[in-house]
């Protein structure tokens, strides 16, 4: 695989984790909202351990591709001009 497909599919997973964790977000958020406001039940337990599960997913994949880029810029240096 070349770096830029690598790349492209470390990014893509990031992305996609990062719109997990935000869409899951807004419904805890909403919910409170609605919750404080008289107007629901508060997030249950379970939307709260599933938040919790895609900020630690989304961390994993920004990591991974952070380490990718680390990786290459580290070969870069080691490259003689």
């Amino acid at each position: 695989m070349s770096d830029i497909d690598e790349f492209e599919k470390l990014e893509r997973a990031w992305y996609e984790a990062r719109q997990a964790e935000t869409n899951a977000q807004i419904v805890v958020d909403l919910k409170m909202r609605n919750f404080l406001n008289g107007n629901g039940p508060h997030p249950t337990k379970r939307e709260l351990e599933r938040l919790e599960d895609l900020r630690g997913k989304e961390a994993e994949a920004h990591n991974a591709m952070e380490g990718f880029i680390s990786e290459r810029i580290a070969g870069l240096r080691l490259v003689k001009r």
